[in-house]
């Protein structure tokens, strides 16, 4: 009877050692281990702790730099063909023709 009480107080916090590291493993890095247990499991519980927080920080950066090197593209997108409409609208003026509208969200 010891004995399967004992595997049964064993298993169960490795089944949620399993559970949060499957969680982690499909990208739910805010999924964490609480800090209950004083032992090797406990130790265990920390590290994997501290990976999840380690692997959503540097997820955010990467994503934060992909949004911004897509941002920065467009923005460069953008002027060159505001840069383009505003030579072509030159060109066209000086020929004779007037073009109604400007560039939209930009200055003559």
């Amino acid at each position: 009877i010891f004995s399967a009480v004992l595997a049964r107080l064993t298993a169960r916090p490795l089944r949620q050692v399993a559970a949060i590291a499957a969680g982690i493993g499909e990208g739910d890095f805010r999924r964490r281990l609480p800090a209950v247990w004083h032992d090797e499991l406990g130790d265990l519980a920390g590290i994997m702790n501290e990976m999840a927080a380690r692997l959503e920080e540097q997820l955010t950066t990467l994503l934060n730099a992909r949004v911004d090197a897509l941002v920065g593209a467009e923005l460069v997108e953008l002027l060159v063909v505001a840069g383009f409409y505003r030579l072509v609208s030159g060109f066209l003026n000086s020929a004779g023709v007037q073009l109604d509208e400007g560039v939209p969200g930009f200055p003559e």
